[in-house]
């Protein structure tokens, strides 16, 4: 049996919470640490809700079960049985179904107001879930938000503070623009020596939604994928995201309803959201986007199909020549290509971009086992260094390092004259 546990402190302006899981013994544990900063300060949430959905995966991995000590929500318990139920079918050589105790089972009404907290980075689907629902252009489905919470720890690495300050700058004006205010919290929970990023994303990321849930009803997560290109199983997506719901406190996913290009349209409308966009994962500076990688690419070709031809998010715009040499890795990426075609087209946009994109997708060809198997095998391999660095300590250390010095040459590059 595991157990998960939860320790809190205060020191200055910092709230530190511990989720803490063992096998029995202190010896044998692990511990996600969170850290919330700020002006508006969450209370201690009323359950334990949010640390048994980041911890789910990982008890069932092990294949042992779970006694939380701290009370938990019914609606929850019901969730992380159906939940189990999903994963031990996508993946039984990996999850085994485990039995969950809690010390006490509580019923919790939602915080008044009914407002919502949005889990924000900048990128393009939380980008659209703030103009979306902070503009009402749902109409009366429209949901209430008051305020968004950025993440240090997933994307920009917790020991990054200056590049996740240069994230939040970014993105401020805009939110101002929405009358938004942020909540920020770092974690250490993406870590691959204790689970799967892939399948865990959407569960951690849960977890720190429910730090607020006494102050928010709802926490919202933008999609990622459209309901006609799914691809599961996957961390997040809107067959499961529900299930990382307690009693009083909801978890949404919005915009599965737009394509991707879709969503840059709604986006493209408002100058700020469109300059503060950050969707560059590949790049050396975390805070900006690199305009070569694939994400950066295609998100350019996305905002070029909905009529922005120099995107201001882009300190230096992507190479249009490059378009031709565009291949999709799998279905799904050929689908959002398709997208953008298909809405150019509808669009009357007219340019030899989208002849050379359209001859990219008519080029597409299934990729063969053999190549499928060579990836898989140089994502382990990856992984597996990543993990072992984890296990000494000097996974995080090393990416604050490489980063510190990316950092210093750009600046220095800013420095020399144009050539």
């Amino acid at each position: 049996m595991m157990h998960l546990d939860l320790a809190t402190r205060t020191e200055g302006d910092f709230i530190y919470r511990t989720a803490i899981l063992n096998k029995g013994s202190k010896l044998n544990s692990i511990k996600l640490n969170y850290r919330l900063s700020g002006t508006n300060m969450p209370e201690r949430p009323s359950s334990m809700d949010g640390f048994a959905f980041a911890v789910i995966l990982n008890a069932m991995k092990n294949g042992a079960g779970l006694h939380i000590h701290g009370p938990m929500t019914q609606l929850a318990l019901y969730n992380l049985e159906e939940l189990q139920q999903a994963w031990t079918l996508w993946k039984p050589d990996v999850y085994r179904h485990i039995d969950i105790v809690a010390d006490e089972i509580i019923d919790k009404t939602p915080a008044p107001e009914n407002k919502t907290l949005l889990a924000f980075s900048g990128g393009l689907d939380s980008t659209f879930s703030a103009v979306r629902h902070g503009m009402k252009l749902a109409g009366s489905g429209s949901h209430n938000i008051r305020s968004v919470m950025m993440v240090q720890g997933f994307d920009i690495g917790r020991d990054n503070d200056k590049f996740f300050m240069k994230a939040v700058e970014r993105s401020q004006k805009f939110l101002e623009s929405l009358s938004l205010d942020m909540r920020l919290i770092m974690t250490d929970s993406e870590n691959p020596a204790f689970q799967d990023w892939d399948d865990s994303h959407g569960a951690e990321l849960a977890c720190c939604l429910h730090q607020f849930s006494n102050e928010f009803s709802f926490g919202m997560i933008g999609s990622t994928k459209p309901y006609n290109c799914l691809t599961l199983p996957n961390g997040s997506n809107p067959a499961t995201d529900h299930l990382l719901s307690g009693s009083g406190f909801t978890i949404v996913h919005d915009g599965a309803g737009y394509t991707r290009t879709a969503k840059a349209e709604v986006v493209a409308r408002h100058p700020l959201a469109t300059a503060q966009l950050r969707v560059c994962y590949e790049g050396k500076l975390q805070y900006r986007n690199c305009g070569r990688c694939e994400k950066c690419m295609r998100t350019y070709l996305n905002l070029r199909a909905v009529g922005v031809d120099s995107p201001a998010c882009f300190d230096v715009q992507p190479d249009l020549s490059q378009v031709a040499s565009i291949r999709a890795r799998n279905q799904c990426q050929l689908g959002e290509l398709v997208s953008i075609v298909d809405f150019a087209r509808n669009n009357n946009v007219s340019a030899q971009w989208l002849d050379d994109l359209q001859n990219a997708i008519e080029a597409y060809a299934p990729p063969q086992p053999r190549n499928v198997a060579r990836t898989k095998l140089r994502i382990s391999t990856k992984r597996m260094l990543s993990k072992g660095l984890g296990y000494v300590g000097l996974r995080r250390p090393l990416k604050a390092l490489i980063h510190r010095a990316y950092e210093a040459n750009a600046e220095v590059q800013s420095r020399l004259p144009p050539s």
